[in-house]
């Protein structure tokens, strides 16, 4: 994962049974390398399912846990994973001619990651 870009991490509730889960809310943790922490809830697919995005602010080491609490046929269950986050590397690109005459409009591109601007 790359600090400040967005990306999507997914998983799969399966239960004993075999059976597909149906919707259900799973509660989702995520820790910072500074200790702090934040929460939201994540809902499955019918399939048990489920995807959420997350934009790092920072790098280093992130852990991401999600846990389902179970219902009254069965128990809750969790996993985590720690992902390390990298620098966020910006591209600039400058296309264009290589040379021209004097008093010639030259028009350039600038791409950042997208293009930006063209003059």
């Amino acid at each position: 994962m790359t600090a400040l870009k967005q990306s999507t991490l997914s998983g799969r509730l399966t239960l004993s049974s075999g059976l597909p889960p149906g919707l259900q809310t799973l509660e989702l943790y995520r820790w910072l390398p500074d200790g702090t922490s934040s929460f939201q809830e994540v809902t499955t697919a019918a399939d048990g399912t489920y995807q959420f995005t997350d934009a790092p602010p920072s790098i280093g080491a992130f852990k991401y846990q999600v846990y389902w609490p179970g219902n009254s046929w069965f128990r809750g269950s969790g996993s985590s994973v720690t992902v390390t986050v990298a620098l966020y590397e910006p591209t600039l690109t400058v296309t264009g001619p290589a040379t021209g005459n004097v008093g010639e409009r030259l028009e350039f591109r600038l791409f950042q990651n997208r293009e930006v601007a063209r003059r």
